[in-house]
């Protein structure tokens, strides 16, 4: 069974850790620029295009589940601060390092996962952290990564499709340029990508993300539903840096594709139905959903579902929003105004804009993250499905790993013990 050679061992690591953080402030990382490939992969935004091109030719439902997808990985949550200076949070961070070692029954890899996870600091203070592997998940593909407890797996993401038309570009181009782009930009290439084959315009993608190692189910069920109140959606997109009207623009992604009936029977199921709703849009809707819970019908999130344009916005002017989440943008004067500013062409400008910007949320750059080589599994893939399951839940349920790490008077000098005293072969073993 792995140990941790020394507890010596583990200051050394968390020193050169703190040491880097010095240097590399999370809040200094921009790295994202157009052309970041030039060099090393000029190609590889036809070569992404190409690819997409064939998957959507193939499958009209690609456009859409690909933008859902790149939208859904930028937005799972960014958890709170660790406070160094306080013991129990230390402990947190050296523990989970330390059970990395005991289930991967290997040092290296808990060193690294330590290391990582100390990588960078705030700039509000030098005892504060940030560590970009378990902290910030943002547009770093995590949303792409396959296991048992990953995003993938959240009941938010269970409708989330497109992952073979990613795999297809991810392949694509690993043979013209190996080990050189990530996942998370071939998504973010793809989705523009997605846009333009579906009708609407183009943009310049800022480049040079690198993909994250850990997936957490628990973490993408954060993301907005189709039955939130406009205030809860501007407190959700204000989170992630995004104005009002950037998430007003945003929404406007719901002009293609398809929604099942059981995200807004809601409105129709009940007696009277929904008063926003046109009355003819209401009976359509009834005759599409005749009772509740249906969730193997699905209906056109607008009147011109299979092309990128403003019919969106036109349609939640006429009564005819199909979700709660998008007809509620109309009467709140905080969000009107941007349903009319986008019922025309400046919604495509606007759309770019807001892309841009959805896509800097919490990037990982630099020596941050990795470049992954399969668009779903990370290299750290022997011991990933382990850490995806590290929620707070899982920490406080397996005991008998919490004894043999707490009871090491060594390792937790300022604790005291919270069980029986361990045997030297029990404290051996870690």
């Amino acid at each position: 069974m792995g140990r941790w050679p020394s507890p010596a061992l583990l200051a050394i690591f968390v020193t050169i850790a703190l040491a880097m953080n010095s240097i590399t402030p999370a809040a200094a990382h921009t790295g994202l620029k157009v052309g970041f490939y030039r060099h090393s992969c000029p190609q590889v935004e036809a070569i992404v295009y190409n690819s997409m091109a064939q998957s959507t030719k193939a499958d009209d439902t690609v456009a859409p589940g690909i933008l859902r997808m790149a939208f859904h990985d930028c937005f799972v949550r960014v958890r709170d601060r660790l406070d160094l200076q306080h013991p129990s949070q230390l402990d947190r961070v050296a523990e989970l390092a330390l059970r990395s070692t005991w289930i991967s029954n290997s040092v290296f890899p808990s060193c690294l996962l330590l290391l990582q996870m100390l990588h960078t600091v705030t700039a509000t203070s030098p005892h504060r952290i940030v560590p970009s592997l378990w902290f910030l998940q943002g547009c770093d593909a995590s949303v792409l990564l396959e296991g048992p407890n990953t995003e993938r797996r959240a009941r938010t993401n269970t409708g989330l499709h497109g992952f073979d038309a990613i795999d297809a570009a991810k392949r694509a181009v690993e043979n013209a340029c190996p080990g050189v782009v990530s996942a998370a930009d071939v998504l973010q290439f793809a989705a523009r990508d997605a846009v333009v084959l579906a009708g609407g315009y183009g943009w310049h993608v800022p480049a040079g993300r690198r993909d994250g190692t850990v997936s957490i189910m628990e973490e993408a069920l954060n993301l907005p539903a189709p039955s939130m109140t406009v205030s809860q959606l501007i407190d959700v997109f204000g989170r992630k840096g995004l104005s009002p009207s950037q998430m007003v623009v945003l929404s406007g992604a719901h002009t293609i594709g398809k929604a099942p009936c059981v995200t807004f029977d809601d409105r129709v199921q009940t007696t009277p139905v929904d008063p926003t709703l046109a009355p003819s849009f209401a009976t359509f809707l009834k005759g599409q959903c005749p009772y509740a819970a249906i969730q193997s019908t699905s209906v056109d999130m607008d009147s011109t579902a299979h092309t990128f344009d403003s019919q969106y916005f036109k349609d939640i002017i006429a009564g005819r929003g199909l979700l709660t989440s998008d007809q509620s943008l109309l009467y709140d004067s905080r969000t009107s105004g941007g349903v009319y500013a986008n019922n025309g062409a400046a919604f495509y400008r606007n759309f770019a804009k807001a892309m841009v910007k959805m896509s800097q949320i919490e990037v990982l750059t630099g020596l941050d993250g990795e470049i992954r080589r399969q668009f779903d599994q990370s290299s750290h893939e022997s011991f990933i499905e382990n850490l995806a399951s590290y929620s707070e839940a899982a920490i406080n349920t397996i005991d008998n790993l919490d004894l043999m790490l707490y009871s090491n008077p060594v390792l937790y000098p300022h604790r005291r013990f919270l069980g029986p005293a361990a045997t030297a072969s029990t404290t051996q073993s870690i």
